[in-house]
């Protein structure tokens, strides 16, 4: 599974990389609303927990496929 993280939206509204701590907010493909990772965290702490809420997602929804048969590429959003 090869997961992306997107840092564009932010670095329009902050004029730079997202880096250092904070609460942070992420887009999911299969999630309409904004997730947010739990506390005051680091930029790359919170992107270990964007990792496995997409590893949890897809694991419940392709448990019965075999990992040859599919090829996952997630791609998440850094919000503002």
């Amino acid at each position: 599974m090869a997961i992306e993280f997107t840092t564009s939206r932010y670095r329009m509204s902050h004029g730079k990389e997202p880096r250092g701590e904070g609460y942070w907010a992420f887009e999911f493909s299969w999630s309409p609303e904004p997730q947010f990772a739990p506390g005051l965290q680091t930029l790359g702490q919170a992107k270990v927990w964007a990792r496995a809420q997409v590893a949890a997602h897809y694991n419940a929804s392709v448990q019965h496929t075999k990992r040859a048969d599919c090829r996952i590429i997630e791609r998440i959003v850094v919000l503002p």
